[in-house]
């Protein structure tokens, strides 16, 4: 059987958002309702709540500069108080629930990934790239992305920061539309360099991948005490010490390079975000110095300014970020793809019958590579019969055995089973013959249980 790729992720990874979001959400959906009703709450008070901060001030500090009324005063420091309050400890619920009810959705997709790699095709096992793709997969739903709680609260940002900046945009607008260009200006920029960011480190953390995978391997063979005695008997660790040095190397090299990008578009944000405080401060002071607006429009302006500023550029930042999480979480949606192993049929086998085993000009090259690992075998096993199998290294004994156990179908040529060939619909055998013993000379029937595509 010929492995067939999974379909490649598009170039563009913001095309990843919504296939990502409806795979992981329709699990989600079916794994815990709840979790939604919580996210939902928490987009809403996080985009309701910095107006506390923004609205609220301005007539405490009008009423400190006019009346001065005592009873005032004390309403309204106790309503910016006890709102804020309020929002800390909903923060807090919301927060523990979803940590709840996201539980057991991490832990069906983990399940359903475990499933995946358990029922892979047996071609699949032996592919370098499959390996690295379920490597991709793991780390693309773990540290890389956070999973649905990542994904969950990229969007919830996203979300969030709309409902924030939106409300900023009215507030600024009856007051002071010119700052509004003025800020959009200062935040393209910035949504800019957070883009080139963002892109950079994505290409950096998918190119670790690979070398995690080996120095993980290797490093597995060292600190496993298991391993030791035959390290020591085939005088194996000079080997395995060198591939460990190795990969640490390679790592830390990456891991230097992404260091440096960061602190590189750190310096940056920096740079722009005191421009922004220049401008900012300096335009909406001379306002306050020409009457046009008093001490607490100010202080609401500045507010607002500094919260639509956080809240355009972090929403634009977080539509990258997400697209970044998407395209991390697309590694597992690729690899569940891959084509699952048919273990059963519907027909079954007299086992009490003699059946013979048959190769008629039977060759074979295994998956992404030319060279025939068997050319042009005939033979004929019948039952009962005992076959000694001997032939040098790379001979091509192991790939005899696999097409005999029906792991590959031949390349050309054709075997058969009693005149079932291996283009004959699968069927299902009494025997016992589960995938973890199917290398094993005790499961002589499993050849037949499985369908050439």
């Amino acid at each position: 059987m010929r492995m067939e790729q999974p379909k490649e992720a598009k170039n563009n990874r913001f095309a990843n958002i919504l296939p990502v979001m409806r795979y992981f959400y329709a699990v989600a959906w079916r794994t815990s309702k709840p979790y939604f009703l919580t996210v939902l709450a928490d987009m809403l008070m996080k985009g309701v709540s910095p107006f506390i901060n923004i609205i609220l001030p301005k007539f405490l500090i009008d009423e400190l500069i006019g009346l001065r009324r005592v009873d005032v005063l004390v309403w309204l420091v106790a309503a910016i108080v006890l709102a804020n309050a309020a929002v800390y400890v909903l923060n807090n619920f919301l927060s523990y629930f979803q940590n709840r009810f996201r539980t057991p959705i991490d832990n069906q997709i983990t399940a359903m990934l475990a499933e995946k790699a358990m029922n892979l095709d047996f071609a699949c096992t032996e592919n370098a790239a499959v390996l690295t793709q379920l490597e991709k997969a793991k780390t693309g739903i773990s540290w890389y992305s956070g999973g649905v709680g990542g994904l969950s609260g990229a969007l919830t940002s996203v979300v969030s920061g709309t409902i924030t900046m939106l409300g900023t945009v009215f507030i600024l607008g009856m007051l002071s539309p010119l700052l509004i260009a003025l800020l959009f200006v200062i935040i393209a920029g910035s949504v800019w360099i957070t883009y080139l960011s963002e892109k950079q480190q994505a290409k950096f953390m998918k190119e670790l991948v690979g070398v995690n995978r080996k120095f993980g391997y290797y490093f597995g063979l060292v600190k496993g005490f298991q391993y030791g005695k035959d390290i020591r008997l085939y005088g194996a660790d000079a080997l395995v010490l060198d591939r460990t040095d190795r990969y640490i190397r390679e790592d830390w090299t990456q891991e230097q390079g992404l260091i440096r990008l960061r602190q590189k578009y750190t310096l940056i944000r920096t740079g722009i975000n005191a421009v922004q405080q220049v401008l900012l401060y300096g335009y909406l002071g001379l306002r306050v110095l020409s009457g046009a607006i008093g001490i607490g429009d100010f202080q609401m302006l500045i507010s607002s300014a500094v919260s639509f500023t956080g809240s355009l550029s972090g929403l634009l930042g977080q539509v990258v970020s997400l697209a970044r999480i998407c395209d991390f979480m697309n590694d597992y949606r690729l690899f569940m793809q891959y084509p699952s192993e048919q273990r059963e049929g519907t027909r079954s086998i007299d086992m009490t019958a003699p059946h013979t085993f048959s190769f008629r000009d039977v060759s074979f090259s295994y998956p992404q590579s030319e060279a025939l690992s068997l050319k042009h075998v005939t033979l004929d096993i019948p039952a009962g019969q005992k076959l000694s199998i001997v032939g040098l290294n790379g001979a091509g004994k192991t790939t005899f055995i696999k097409l005999l156990m029906r792991l590959y179908d031949p390349t050309g040529g054709r075997s058969s089973w009693t005149g079932w060939t291996s283009g004959s619909t699968i069927w299902s055998s009494t025997a016992n013959c589960s995938p973890s013993y199917s290398r094993t000379t005790a499961c002589s029937p499993s050849p037949l249980r499985r369908t050439s595509r």
